[in-house]
């Protein structure tokens, strides 16, 4: 079942088109003759939803748009190879990953330590000296600005805020602006 020209359909792919319209005919078999209504308009209904890995946009004049969504190693991988880029050296996006996960969690933990009254000022600052210079030492010196947050439950490694904007645009931020080195590192926390 084609679409009428009119509908100014703009599909990238054929397989999102032959994935959605199965969708529609199932939809529209499970909804009963009186409800029936246009591929089109189904679609418009769907606006801003994911049907099937893609994601549906709708602009002003009802011309439709689809956006293959990521899956979450396609954006990971992305982000860390987009790091390996802006810091000008050539590790493996994975290696980076799995090494920069590792200073985070010991990052968390020192900082977590230090609020608890379990070192002081003198041993957290020799350990975060420490870490900072393992990355420093891995992403060579254009990964500047790079501090250690305090809070207990936000990620520990982060990028100075005037420095993220420029160098590394494609960071996450936190409610400050500051960039968060490991996104993953993300935490859900009740304050």
């Amino acid at each position: 079942m084609e679409p009428q020209k009119s509908y100014k359909l703009k599909l990238s792919h054929s397989e999102a088109w032959q994935e959605l319209l199965q969708k529609w005919q199932q939809w529209n078999t499970q909804v009963g003759a009186k409800d029936r209504i246009s591929f089109h308009n189904w679609l418009c209904r769907k606006k801003g939803m994911n049907i099937g890995g893609w994601h549906v946009t709708v602009d002003f004049f009802g011309s439709i748009k689809l956006i293959k969504l990521k899956t979450g190693a396609e954006e990971t991988f992305e982000y860390y190879h987009k790091l390996s880029n802006a810091c000008k050296t050539n590790i493996d996006p994975h290696e980076l990953k799995r090494f920069l996960t590792m200073w985070e969690r010991i990052a968390h933990e020192l900082v977590e330590a230090f609020c608890d009254g379990d070192i002081d000022i003198d041993l957290f600052d020799e350990e975060a000296q420490r870490i900072m210079q393992k990355i420093y030492r891995k992403l060579g010196d254009n990964i500047q600005g790079l501090y250690i947050d305090m809070h207990p439950k936000e990620p520990a490694l982060k990028i100075k805020k005037e420095i993220c904007n420029i160098y590394f645009p494609f960071m996450e931020t936190d409610l400050k602006g500051c960039g968060i080195l490991v996104p993953d590192a993300k935490r859900k926390t009740i304050c």
